[in-house]
Order: structure tokens, then sequence, then C-alpha cells
């Protein structure tokens, strides 16, 4: 079943039901992007640049993948995506980018990998 036919639920306590997920297919990978430091950076007054950075990298990877739509999901100072095989070279170019950015425009560092779900 692809992302987009999954069953949208209006009821948020559906969260919370186990018979609500719908388990990734095997071949797909998780993409993880945080930011090192980001507490210590809050505490030096960056905090405009680290929740920013940290969704930036699903703004880049929804933005490499298009028109395909991938469920995420925002930590504040990174993310967490899940992406077919195939998005695989699109999701690396958009979180390396993100990377350089974070370096070169903002003197963080954002970690990144891509893993294999299976």
């Amino acid at each position: 079943m692809s992302y987009e036919a999954l069953p949208i639920h209006a009821d948020f306590e559906a969260i919370a039901d186990p018979r609500s997920f719908a388990p990734l297919p095997d071949d797909w990978i998780v993409a993880i992007a945080n930011l090192v430091g980001s507490t210590g950076a809050i505490a030096r007054g960056l905090w405009k640049d680290v929740n920013p950075l940290g969704a930036s990298a699903i703004v880049a990877v929804r933005n490499a993948v298009q028109p395909l739509e991938i469920p995420y999901v925002f930590g504040g100072d990174g993310a967490t995506l899940c992406l077919p095989a195939s998005a695989r070279e699109a999701a690396s170019d958009a979180l390396r980018a993100m990377m350089q950015i974070a370096e070169r425009q903002f003197g963080l560092v954002l970690r990144a990998a891509l893993v294999p779900l299976a």
C-alpha cells in the first residue's frame, strides 16, 4: 500500500490505536537528520536558527522527491522521514546540501543518515 493510499483518521485518539498503523515496506529507507549541540545553540541565543534548520531536512527532502508524498516527523532540532528506496539518491543529495548550508551559513552541524528499513 502506498503512503497516499493509507486511511486518514479524523479522530485524534486513533493515534493510540495500534490498528491505525501500517508497516513500512521492507525496501523503504528511514532518513534521519539532527542538529548537533542544539541545546547549547539555544542557550547561546540561536533558537531562531535551530528550529528552521531542523525543519529544513523535511522541506529539502520533500522538494527533492516531489510529487511523491512521504511520512515525516519534526523533532524541533531535526526530523525523521520515511522514503521508498527509489528516492534514496534524491534524499541523499538534499540532506547533503542542508548539511552544508547549516555549517556554512549558520555555523551549526547537521548530521544526517539514510538507514535501510531491512
